[in-house]
């Protein structure tokens, strides 16, 4: 969840992607958040220690043995420090995380000043001084928290995915995670959104699909089917059609013949209304096998 309001309550939307795939969901408040103890968040530093927590009790007590995450903002960044020193993690969802604190936070400063001054500043020593409030508050560096970094030492499958309107947290820190990743990773790019509120059906379809097929519990045209099932039967018209539309990126992101391929936004010739995304490859392809789709 985000640093600011969110909570276990953000992670209801997953339910009806992740369980009709027979993927079981642990959802839970970081310190600091939520109906946690703790006086503030740590943008991840201390927040991945309360994944290493969740995860051992899993493990001890229910006795999982696949596991991956799901994180957004905060629990995002926390996901990625986690996974750079657990290696037995299956997969990770990857919503909307930054790339490097202390980057931020002079981004975010030299933004603050003009709107405060009215004064473009070259520089400002007010990151430096938030930096040494924070050690002495918190009890941690910023320039510690690094998930670019902590990208390089993760070889787990990864879904990476932001709002094309967050304006917190500019384009460049996901391109640079997923750069700096090792393992098999997508980054996807959702229109019109923000970081906060709701992600649209199609992606957390897309979503629950890479997920399950990570964790071993459904193969992926299992996984596909069954979301897309589930979903019509509980969602408008309108959403059945959005999910419809997540579950064949994800089977086209599947497929080595669609690799190099993008998707276009371009209205159908002689038909009104606005464009509808098409598949637009960059040369003929071949594909042998065989694609599916179950009304």
């Amino acid at each position: 969840h985000g640093a600011a309001a969110g909570c276990r309550l953000d992670a209801f939307e997953l339910v009806p992607a992740l369980l009709p795939l027979g993927v079981a969901l642990a959802c839970f408040d970081f310190s600091g958040a939520g109906e946690s103890g703790g006086d503030f968040v740590s943008c991840g530093f201390y927040e991945r220690d309360d994944i290493g927590v969740v995860l051992s009790y899993l493990r001890g007590t229910f006795g999982f043995m696949k596991l991956g995450l799901w994180g957004r903002s905060t629990g995002a960044v926390a996901a990625l420090l986690h996974a750079a020193r657990d290696p037995s993690l299956s997969g990770m969802v990857v919503d909307s995380p930054f790339a490097d604190l202390w980057e931020l936070t002079k981004e975010l400063c030299l933004a603050a000043l003009p709107a405060a001054t009215g004064v473009n500043f070259p520089f400002s020593p007010l990151p430096h001084v938030v930096r040494l409030v924070v050690q002495q508050r918190a009890g941690f560096d910023i320039c510690s928290v690094c998930p670019r970094k902590a990208s390089s030492r993760c070889r787990m499958p990864a879904l990476f995915s932001r709002g094309m309107e967050d304006a917190l947290v500019a384009s460049w820190h996901l391109r640079a995670i997923h750069a700096a990743y090792r393992g098999p990773a997508h980054a996807v790019e959702l229109p019109g959104l923000t970081r906060e509120g709701p992600r649209p059906t199609s992606f957390l379809a897309r979503a629950a699909a890479f997920l399950a097929s990570t964790l071993g519990e459904a193969r992926a045209a299992e996984a596909a089917e069954a979301t897309g099932v589930q979903q019509q039967v509980r969602a408008p018209p309108s959403q059945a059609q959005s999910t419809c539309l997540g579950l064949v990126m994800e089977a086209c992101a599947r497929c080595s013949a669609y690799r190099g391929a993008k998707f276009l936004h371009c209205g159908l010739p002689g038909v009104p209304g606005p464009g509808r995304p098409h598949r637009a490859a960059q040369c003929p392809v071949r594909f042998t096998g065989r694609v599916t789709f179950r009304a």
